[in-house]
């Protein structure tokens, strides 16, 4: 039991572009030799760990890997300006671009199956589905087939809503049709209610690619059109490259934010067709989140969707500053806390058994036994029950101002008293932890003998198989416990007994037990609280 309860082609790195307007940064290939590529950096380039923003957090893993041994693939990928070395130059050139945000791919559909995280089905017009609307796996695009005469329609509804400076970008390929039939956006779940300019293809409407009594502006050209949903204050601008390279640019106004988007894809009078989508990418903007969140002490945050862009972490809301900020409930309406950074592992090292703190404050871990899986960012680690991280204890690391603990974690076996990050020594009264109780994520402040409950406990079992985002705040004076972004318990709080225990995650390997956690956990922050 723990606490007190008893406890290189020629070796140039290959770039693939997707060019419609924004460059993206898709992959590499390697080989043993280089190429220097001395043409100006993307900002996709700079962007070292793909989270669509350069921060400090490239900075750092630019760092991590200078001189490193080119020979080495993993190397590659951070010589920034490609002259064949990991030198101080490259995190010059991400430093250079500090807070630009990037495209970020939100779906190819190369999973082959549509993710209904990402996307929601629905029909309208109370017309039936299509024939076919589904994954076509060996493609790896969203098929949209109407095969037979009749009125049919499929909507493909991101999953998410949009801000003011916020665009989204996609492909649709159009393969041909017969009667009226059309693909064309939805904002807010209904056509664009008016233009800033006249459209003067009023029959057929603005926006859509097809044919509907007649040709509607973007035609219907057999091959892709490559197309950029700008969000603006009460105006979406549409910008289509059509197959021939016109460029046709669409001004839709009447509307207002949170903005919603719907490819609807229909066929009427009998009309029959053959769509597909693909190459969603999402852009954010630094000003939205500086709208939405702003750098005080304590706050509220506006809108139920978190933004990635600028410095902040989406889904963490943490600033990368000298001081760091957390709004512990998601920015939906919650308090934000204020604190000084003390470790970041995001375990995107994807080899090696060391796991590089990021917060510049040089508390790497050693790597026992876990092993790198997808993240919910990047690589996690993936911990079997006899794996940790370990981290060297400071006496800062007491934190007697208060911390935040938080990390995303993914299971599916049974956990029972089993830590997640925490600094513990098991069977005895003293330091903290987020971890795993009967299933229930539970977060552990030591606490005087006598004095109370010690522990706070989610409402319910989390072994799904999905990620989960676990939050303990301790204040000073109350203890929080946060499970994707909702707040799950709190109480009044003591805390005085400090150890000298390591700082580890995975597990405790402290004292009478292990508390050996058994899943996924990626992106651990420990913060202190500002005193």
């Amino acid at each position: 039991m723990l606490g007190k309860r008893g406890l290189t082609i020629s070796s140039i790195v290959t770039i693939i572009i997707l060019s419609f307007g924004v460059l993206g940064l898709v992959g590499y290939s390697f080989s043993a030799e280089r190429t220097a590529n001395l043409s100006p950096v993307s900002c996709e380039q700079a962007d070292v760990n793909r989270d669509g923003r350069v921060d400090l957090i490239d900075m750092s893993l630019v760092k991590s890997k200078n001189g490193c041994n080119m020979n080495n693939a993993e190397c590659v990928r951070y010589d920034i300006n490609g002259d064949g070395r990991v030198n101080l130059i490259d995190m010059s050139l991400v430093k250079s671009m500090n807070g630009e945000v990037c495209w970020v791919l939100y779906d190819d559909f190369s999973s082959g199956v549509l993710d209904a995280d990402k996307w929601v089905e629905s029909t309208w017009h109370n017309r039936p589905f299509t024939d076919e609307h589904y994954v076509n796996q060996s493609e790896g695009r969203y098929h949209v087939v109407q095969n037979f005469p009749r009125d049919a329609e499929t909507n493909l509804v991101v999953n998410r809503v949009f801000y003011p400076g916020e665009s989204l970008r996609y492909e649709i390929i159009y393969n041909g049709g017969s009667g009226n039939h059309q693909s064309q956006p939805l904002i807010n779940g209904n056509y664009p209610p008016s233009q800033e300019n006249q459209c003067f293809y009023l029959t057929a409407g603005c926006g859509p690619i097809g044919y509907w009594n007649a040709l509607p502006d973007l035609g219907n050209q057999i091959g892709t059109y490559k197309i950029t949903q700008e969000f603006l204050v009460g105006k979406v601008i549409m910008t289509a490259i059509r197959p021939d390279n016109v460029v046709v640019q669409n001004n839709f106004t009447g509307v207002s934010a949170p903005y919603t988007f719907t490819l609807n894809t229909h066929t009427g009078h009998d009309g029959i067709m053959h769509f597909d989508l693909d190459n969603f990418y999402v852009k954010t903007s630094n000003q939205v989140c500086m709208n939405e969140c702003s750098i005080s002490g304590q706050q509220l945050c506006n809108g139920g969707y978190i933004k990635k862009c600028g410095n902040y972490d989406a889904d963490t809301c943490l600033e990368w500053n000298n001081n760091y900020l957390l709004c512990a409930n998601g920015c939906n309406g919650g308090v934000c806390f204020n604190g000084d950074i003390v470790g970041f592992w995001n375990f995107n090292e994807e080899s090696g058994s060391a796991a590089y703190d990021l917060s510049g404050n040089q508390r790497d871990g050693l790597i026992n036994g876990a092993v790198y899986v997808g993240g919910k960012n990047g690589t996690g680690l993936y911990f079997d029950g006899n794996d940790y991280v370990d981290i060297p204890n400071t006496n800062d690391l007491d934190l007697q101002n208060g911390f935040i603990l938080s990390a995303w974690v993914k299971f599916d076996d049974y956990n029972d008293d089993n830590v997640i990050v925490g600094k513990h020594v098991s069977g005895y009264v003293n330091g903290y932890f987020i971890g795993v109780q009967d299933n229930k994520f539970d977060f552990y402040v030591n606490n005087p003998p006598f004095l109370g409950e010690d522990r706070l406990r989610s409402s319910r079992a989390y072994n799904d198989g999905e990620w989960h985002y676990v939050v303990g705040v301790y204040n000073g004076t109350t203890q929080y416990l946060y499970v994707d972004g909702i707040l799950e318990a709190q109480q009044s709080k003591e805390y005085s007994i400090f150890n000298s225990a390591n700082l580890r995650i995975g597990g405790i390997f402290e004292g009478q037990d292990n508390g050996a956690f058994i899943g996924s956990i990626d992106e651990v922050v420990v913060q202190g609280m500002v005193s």
